[in-house]
């Protein structure tokens, strides 16, 4: 059968589309569509046999590469998914005839697999050869362990994403710098969220023009998809992990109620010794109460463990009268909640993807030379943006830790 595709595209797809380098590097700020475009790339691929203009491999396999394995079915795999629901192939949708093996997570049609695997999953990542590579969020890939290794094993056509949140990644120095230039064989798509108008909210758009004049660093690398450093993230290093260990102590929940636009989040958390560890069990918006309450028996939220969540909040009443163990957050100066939770090595679940992408925004403010600003006490100003997650941690370690770090003797404050 000879398949017509039909779908929506963005000039990201059709750049990608039209590329004729072996590698094909997608830099842009984020919602500019890169890495739905490229699971585009893949499904039309997998329909059809063409992977570029130029380009028929009638039969072979791609490979979906994540940093961790854990992390695919709610990233690299969801837009897929996304992506196939709402492609047309002769008038069906294209996920009639396509077969997925929820084990192996692979995708299959007439001769042709796409399957995602974690970079993490050595057994798998060793001698993996495939005609087509895509890495998504690259930057989190080692260059000689991970890249290099999966690269020189694609035959035909390796695609990459990332947002450009370091100069120094292996992606600008190696890549760019280096083998764009010596072998000709890298090409850069550069997109920003103007790429991607049409599919954007009037609330999207304005959240990351809020950049421009909030965050200029953020602005640099999130809203105009060039190179910068972010300055002054509040929590600038955390620890990845892919299953929560079992021996916990000091067990609770942290929540943050939003509303329309801001997600509601609950994080499950404990601590062992001197680490915190944290599972984001859901980050969504549009959520009302009865929504929450279903997540809860969804989530199989204990009734028993303690919800610390935002105060001043009416709804924590009503879930609280549904029998939960739901209490308003100590209200205390945010620095404070974030010195506590500083005093921690902080280990976060790869499937927490609300969190984790929170971190890499949430900052304090710094004025045009790049320093933090400080208040009347000295102490730095955090941006009340891209905190959602990080407020329920908070809530979380200001019931749980406060007293422990205090008979430690950290100084309220310290960051």
């Amino acid at each position: 059968m000879t398949a017509r595709l039909a779908f929506s595209a963005t000039n990201v797809f059709q750049r990608n589309y039209h590329s004729k380098k072996k590698i094909v590097i997608n830099r842009g700020g984020t919602r500019s569509s890169k890495t739905h475009s490229i699971s585009q790339i893949l499904a039309n691929w997998l329909a059809t046999g063409w992977v570029r203009e130029h380009q028929h491999i009638p039969v072979g396999k791609a490979t979906v590469v994540r940093k961790s394995g854990s992390s695919l079915k709610g990233t690299a795999m969801y837009t897929f998914k996304k992506a196939i629901s709402t492609m047309m192939v002769n008038g069906q949708p294209l996920t009639n005839y396509i077969k997925e093996h929820k084990t192996d997570r692979t995708f299959t049609y007439m001769g042709r697999s796409i399957v995602f695997i974690g970079a993490d999953q050595e057994q798998k990542l060793r001698g993996n050869e495939c005609d087509i590579l895509y890495c998504n969020e690259a930057n989190e890939l080692s260059y000689l362990k991970e890249f290099f290794q999966l690269n020189v094993r694609c035959k035909y056509v390796s695609f990459i994403d990332f947002n450009p949140s370091d100069p120094y990644t292996w992606i600008n120095e190696d890549l760019e710098q280096k083998r764009m230039v010596t072998k000709g064989d890298v090409e850069v798509i550069h997109s920003t969220y103007i790429d991607n108008l049409e599919h954007l909210t009037e609330e999207q758009i304005s959240e990351i023009e809020y950049l421009e004049e909030s965050a200029p660093d953020l602005w640099a690398v999130y809203g105009l998809g060039e190179y910068g450093l972010v300055e002054g993230l509040i929590f600038p290093t955390i620890h990845i992990i892919d299953e929560m260990p079992t021996e916990l102590r000091r067990r609770g929940y942290g929540q943050d109620l939003g509303y329309s636009i801001d997600p509601t989040t609950i994080l499950n958390c404990g601590t062992i010794g001197n680490n915190l560890y944290v599972d984001e069990i859901f980050y969504q918006r549009g959520l009302l109460k009865d929504d929450i309450l279903d997540k809860y028996r969804d989530h199989y939220i204990s009734k028993t463990r303690r919800i610390n969540s935002d105060y001043g909040n009416r709804m924590i009443d009503e879930i609280g009268n549904e029998g939960y163990n739901i209490h308003q957050a100590i209200k205390m100066p945010i620095i404070e909640g974030i010195s506590i939770l500083k005093q921690y090595k902080i280990h976060v679940t790869a499937r927490s993807a609300g969190l984790i992408k929170e971190q890499k925004l949430y900052k304090y403010k710094v004025n045009k030379s790049g320093d933090i600003v400080t208040n009347a006490k000295g102490h730095p100003v955090p941006i009340d943006k891209w905190n959602h997650g990080w407020d329920a941690l908070r809530y979380y370690g200001e019931y749980h830790l406060k007293s422990i770090v205090k008979r430690r003797g950290a100084r309220a404050g310290s960051v």
